[in-house]
């Protein structure tokens, strides 16, 4: 990938990831997801497409959960388009706020997932949780959040080839 290409993914993934409250949506360890180029910004709905560039007419990347465009991917791959897959999260949708930050949904993720969230939280990062962990503890969620954040941006840069076999 060129440079221009690594700027647009990063910037598309972040616009990408604040579509959606994804901590509804995903499990705390994670799904694939499939993204490759097509022209214009990827739409919210069609009722509120939350687009952010006026020019629709040049290429922008775009991020499919796997398990539900199946037939869409495959047929993308057999028309000889690039795919690429990384894996996202309950925590996609990063942190809001500039000056108080914040992850909007930890209660959720907790209340629809706890048990499987704090043995996924304890495991990874022991330095983080202690035994009292408390998930209104904000300060520990930042630092969960950021860091969750970045190795799923991570793994969109590693550009890993999507191929029909792994469909």
């Amino acid at each position: 990938m060129n440079q221009e290409d690594i700027e647009q993914v990063k910037k598309d993934f972040h616009r990408f990831s604040k579509l959606h409250s994804w901590y509804k949506h995903l499990p705390v360890d994670g799904k694939i997801f499939v993204f490759y180029k097509q022209e214009g910004q990827q739409v919210r709905y069609d009722f509120d497409k939350c687009l952010t560039e006026a020019d629709q007419n040049k290429e922008y990347w775009c991020f499919l959960p796997l398990d539900r465009n199946k037939e869409l991917i495959k047929k993308h791959i057999e028309s000889g388009k690039e795919l690429y897959w990384a894996k996202f999260g309950a925590f996609l949708r990063g942190i809001e706020g500039s000056e108080n930050e914040y992850f909007w949904g930890f209660h959720l993720i907790d209340r629809y997932d706890r048990d499987k969230k704090i043995i996924y939280v304890k495991n990874k990062y022991p330095n983080i949780i202690s035994d009292k962990f408390n998930h209104y503890d904000e300060s520990q969620i930042i630092v969960i959040a950021k860091t969750e954040y970045q190795e799923y941006l991570n793994g969109v840069l590693e550009f890993k080839k999507f191929t029909l076999d792994m469909l």
